[in-house]
């Protein structure tokens, strides 16, 4: 178990608001099962990589699969615009690039966002 100042305490819990209302922008609802998680993560009772864990063993590039025009004929990876052919680099690079923009965007600077894309009103 980690301990947490409050501040940080409180950041957590901002991260864990900030990730739940992500996915609400992408359409996907959150379970209460897997928010309890987060949160407890968030808390310091349980390693985050516990809750990840959950999500990640199904989920590989390997789901491209298959004759698709989005697929790198060589290498059987998603076409990207970094030009990466390797499906570890590619999976590592778009964990760093959510982590950036969810760090990035408080949940008031994601509604004005939303509110100039016209995809809700404020």
């Amino acid at each position: 178990m980690t301990t947490f100042t409050e501040p940080e305490l409180e950041r957590n819990m901002r991260a864990v608001a900030h990730a739940v209302a992500q996915q609400e922008l992408e359409g996907l609802k959150v379970s209460e099962a897997t928010l309890e998680d987060m949160r407890r993560a968030a808390r310091g009772e349980i390693p985050p990589d516990q809750v990840i864990g959950k999500f990640t063993p199904g989920l590989s590039m390997s789901q491209y699969s298959g004759h698709d025009h989005y697929l790198d004929p060589a290498s059987g990876v998603l076409i990207n615009c970094f030009g990466i052919t390797d499906a570890a680099t590619l999976e590592a690079t778009e964990a760093d690039l959510v982590a950036a923009r969810s760090r990035d965007f408080s949940l008031p600077a994601l509604e004005r966002l939303q509110f100039v894309q016209g995809a809700w009103p404020v």
